[in-house]
């Protein structure tokens, strides 16, 4: 992968279109691949140009908390290999909500089903009964479908939830976020789920963050392609 695709992976449109321009400059024969990349960075970078200026208002606002989500992702870059990545990316996940129980499920291009690829903080109950999410009254499951953060707030609260009610009691959880998993490109991986032992509802500021670091989790995906055969937890 070349540094201009990584800087895409990344949603760094701006340097990966800087990049190719320089080799313009000095007459470097760029692959075919990359006409077709350029229109498609230009658009990217036009549409992200909101969203950037969130984040750059977000890193002027909450310097400390900014730069300490940026370094959980980017320790995502060391692991060796992506069960280790996961395991990183929920880590830190949870760091910036402040729980030790969540979850990772990815996605199966297939089904669109969701499985556990990793977790924190349950058992094989919990493991077994959300082994495989194909319904949308969970928080991950609507996550999934409607592409945006989901939270509840206190599960006896919400109606959708009502049928997952019981496992909540029995894993002890009352409260559950799920983001999205989605690369800088929109591809959707998966979801990161973290969960609270009370009635709880996570800081706006906390769910940006959030927001920020999953994409980022996605594009570490997205630029170490795998098949995901052999990752799963053989609890389910």
């Amino acid at each position: 992968m070349s540094w201009a695709d990584h800087a895409a992976a990344y949603g760094e449109y701006a340097q990966a279109l800087a990049w190719l321009d320089t080799l313009d400059a000095i007459g470097a024969e760029l692959p075919e691949s990359y006409a077709a990349k350029r229109p498609v960075w230009v658009r990217s970078n036009a549409a992200r140009a909101g969203l950037d200026r969130r984040r750059r208002r977000l890193l002027l606002d909450q310097p400390r908390a900014t730069r300490r989500m940026l370094r959980l992702s980017q320790d995502l870059e060391l692991a060796p290999e992506r069960p280790a990545l996961l395991d990183r990316a929920l880590e830190g996940a949870m760091a910036l909500l402040g729980t030790e129980l969540g979850n990772i499920q990815i996605r199966e291009p297939a089904s669109g089903a969701l499985t556990i690829a990793t977790s924190c903080g349950f058992d094989s109950e919990f493991l077994q009964y959300f082994a495989v999410v194909h319904d949308n009254s969970s928080a991950c499951g609507r996550a999934a479908r409607e592409g945006s953060q989901t939270v509840i707030a206190d599960v006896h609260d919400d109606p959708g939830f009502a049928p997952h009610r019981e496992i909540a009691a029995a894993s002890r959880f009352r409260a559950v976020q799920s983001t999205p998993i989605v690369d800088p490109d929109g591809r959707l991986h998966g979801v990161i789920s973290t969960h609270f032992r009370d009635r709880h509802h996570p800081e706006p500021v906390q769910m940006q963050l959030l927001h920020w670091y999953s994409e980022r989790v996605g594009a570490a995906l997205a630029c170490h392609p795998h098949t995901w055969s052999g990752l799963l937890p053989t609890a389910a």
